[in-house]
């Protein structure tokens, strides 16, 4: 059970618990469009414990905010960095005493001690009455354990009024009490001018705009529900099982259904480009890599690869069973799968311009090699009869001493040599240009490889971004 007088690792942890247990009871009684009933049988936690930063108070329960745990909650929230750096500075001026009381206040409330904490709160707020926290305490206690709804709301227009200065997330905090008292009270209007004022000064906070859709909801206002409600639900889908079980929604209930439908039919053809996208540049890349194995090491990029496909196909599994939490699963899975493959062709990347590195080296070691060992004894061994053939023939015509056979012998040799010599020449050359085509063709690959893989990961990065 929920309740003040644990630890804040324990009350984190009873916290979650309690989100797992309230989304398996959720789930089993949702309408089709929300909760498909594969995924209702195959028991698939929507309330996760990771989606909710439960030490982040209310702002980071999202759907999974309750009024049942406000006190519990509130006592998470004073752990909040921002909360202790404010109080720290309103404390500063403070004597030991005063902030000796305010301690002994924050322990007894801690620890549901509710009779001594509404005592030190009462004797803090005497010695400090600008500490917004002393008066949401106050206003915590009196609403929830006193059920004193006119003190209440006396203390929480105080946190109001001290926290405006110091912080809008804390003056939202208040307004979000004030108007749960306010339509307890059924003042509609007056509840929903606290949430409109709430919404304005902290536009991102979950739980105001979620009440804010309520009491729209309340005095039949349809258009401005179902906008609220379409920015709840691309925030944190899971409060489409919180507004199936808000009887509040009920007057247009059949409008909220709609607006379901319309977020599935989006998405759904998002989601099935985007899967279409990612499935046709697996195969391009898959194609590629293969004809391209030899020159790279791609064995890693590939098992990433592999994964991913599964985890694409467990998307569009997803998608088909043509529900609210199934679709928004399916993109949540997609965003990351988007993220890993685009890390995957980082990875290709690196390994390609490591290849096109070693590719370079090679190219030149092998250019080095081209004269080869034949070469290296041929060429000299043929040069050097044509040079003796035509040095002797030289002084032969010279000194007039060679007769016509001789002359003869010596000019086929020597005519003989420079065609070995030009044969040779030629094959060196012929070598040359054959490794130079060689290289020439994988560098071309490498390179197109490389800008394909480019133009996708910025297509992808845009994806992630959507």
């Amino acid at each position: 059970t929920i309740q003040l007088g644990q630890d804040f690792k324990s009350q984190t942890e009873i916290v979650k618990e309690d989100i797992n247990k309230q989304t398996r009871y959720q789930r089993a009684s949702a309408n089709a469009i929300i909760a498909s009933q594969e995924r209702i049988s195959e028991g698939i936690s929507d309330l996760t414990q990771s989606i909710y930063a439960v030490e982040h108070g209310i702002e980071g329960l999202k759907s999974a905010f309750e009024w049942g745990i406000s006190d519990v909650v509130w006592q998470l929230e004073q752990n909040r960095y921002e909360l202790r750096n404010i109080l720290e500075v309103l404390m500063a001026p403070l004597d030991t005493q005063a902030k000796e009381r305010r301690k002994r206040a924050e322990n007894a409330f801690a620890n549901g001690w509710i009779e001594d904490a509404e005592e030190e709160f009462l004797e803090a707020e005497k010695l400090n009455r600008y500490d917004f926290a002393i008066h949401i305490s106050l206003g915590m206690i009196y609403l929830f354990h006193k059920i004193d709804k006119k003190k209440a709301l006396e203390y929480f227009d105080q946190a109001i009024k001290y926290a405006r200065p110091q912080s809008n997330y804390y003056t939202s905090y208040a307004l979000l009490y004030k108007a749960l008292i306010k339509q307890d009270m059924n003042l509609i209007e007056e509840a929903k001018s606290c949430t409109a004022e709430a919404l304005k000064l902290s536009p991102n906070f979950m739980e105001v705009k979620y009440q804010h859709a309520l009491l729209n909801s309340i005095q039949d206002h349809c258009n401005e529900t179902v906008s609220l409600i379409s920015q709840l639900i691309e925030e944190d889908p899971n409060y489409a099982l919180k507004i199936e079980n808000e009887p509040a929604f009920d007057n247009i209930r059949d409008q909220i259904y709609d607006c379901f439908k319309r977020l599935i039919s989006e998405k759904k053809n998002r989601l099935l480009l985007s899967t279409n996208t990612i499935l046709d540049s697996l195969k391009s890349i898959d194609n590629k890599v293969l004809a391209g194995n030899s020159d790279f090491n791609v064995e890693h990029v590939l098992k990433r690869l592999s994964q991913i496909k599964e985890d694409i196909n467990q998307s569009i599994r997803l998608i088909s069973r043509n529900s609210l939490l199934d679709v928004y699963q399916a993109q949540a899975l997609l965003k990351q799968v988007t993220k890993d493959f685009t890390g995957s062709i980082r990875s290709l990347k690196s390994s390609i311009d490591q290849s096109i590195g070693l590719s370079h080296e090679a190219h030149k070691r092998e250019l080095e090699n081209a004269w080869s060992l034949n070469d290296a004894y041929i060429l000299p061994f043929i040069m050097g009869i044509g040079s003796l053939a035509f040095i002797v023939g030289l002084i032969f015509v010279t000194f007039d001493i060679a007769n016509d056979s001789l002359l003869h012998l010596i000019l086929p040799i020597f005519i003989a040599s420079l065609l070995a010599l030009f044969v040779q020449i030629k094959a060196f050359h012929n070598r040359k240009s054959k490794i130079n085509n060689r290289w020439s063709v994988k560098s071309h690959f490498l390179d197109e490889f490389l800008r394909e893989l480019n133009t996708l990961q910025e297509k992808l990065e845009q994806q992630v971004g959507k």
